[in-house]
């Protein structure tokens, strides 16, 4: 495939998204799951440095 025809491939993707695999969706509820876990620690992680700080 060539650079063009690559991108214009992306493009339609992009225009036109494809609907998820349960197995996708479920993975997408992970990550989503991990990211929140890491906004938790990593505010607890700002919030003790900011009590030693004192």
């Amino acid at each position: 495939m060539s650079k063009n025809n690559n991108r214009q491939h992306h493009d339609d993707e992009r225009v036109m998204p494809r609907e998820l695999s349960e197995q996708e969706e479920e993975v997408l509820s992970l990550f989503a799951q991990l990211a929140e876990a890491d906004r938790r620690h990593i505010i607890r992680l700002l919030q003790a440095l900011r009590d030693t700080a004192r």
